[in-house]
């Protein structure tokens, strides 16, 4: 959770922050108890169990999209607002799965080692010392923080 976050739900009340992945459901159980909200890692579950044995509980937040571990019938049963996190990062997540495609498509990441590596055995096929690249490039952020062309953002994301 960042700071500025953390700063703001402090003057609503107290904050527990837990760390290290996901709980399961009688760590978070105990770990919540007296909370009024849970803002759950990715998939920590939100059993029928939570929202039975934590009366005070008002709000299971989720920070992913998937809320397919939470049991919204038992949590809606108990007056629970079960809510997940917006889909800011999809757009992101998308650019990066579509990247990771061309790289394999292409071999870019094995050719660009090989061609750094040089040629096999220190050979050259000019006859002169293996050519390795020094050149670093540099990408220019786009006006919405997205390395793709604005016309694939917007048909496609």
């Amino acid at each position: 959770m960042g700071i500025p976050a953390s700063t703001s739900l402090r003057k609503l009340g107290v904050i527990q922050a837990l760390s290290g992945g996901d709980l399961t459901t009688p760590e978070l159980i105990d770990a919540a108890r007296g909370c009024d909200v849970i803002v759950a890692h990715r998939s920590t579950p939100g059993d029928a169990a939570v929202f039975e044995r934590m009366p005070e509980l008002v709000a299971f937040l989720r920070c992913a999209v998937d809320i397919s571990t939470i049991d919204i019938d038992a949590a809606s049963a108990h007056g629970v607002l079960v809510a997940c996190a917006d889909e800011s990062f999809v757009a992101s997540t998308a650019e990066l799965a579509l990247g990771l495609l061309i790289d394999s498509a292409r071999n870019i990441s094995a050719s660009t080692g090989d061609y750094q590596s040089g040629p096999p055995n220190g050979s050259s096929p000019n006859g002169g010392a293996p050519r390795v690249s020094k050149a670093r490039f540099k990408t220019r952020p786009s006006s919405a923080g997205s390395t793709l062309p604005s016309s694939l953002r917007s048909s496609c994301f």
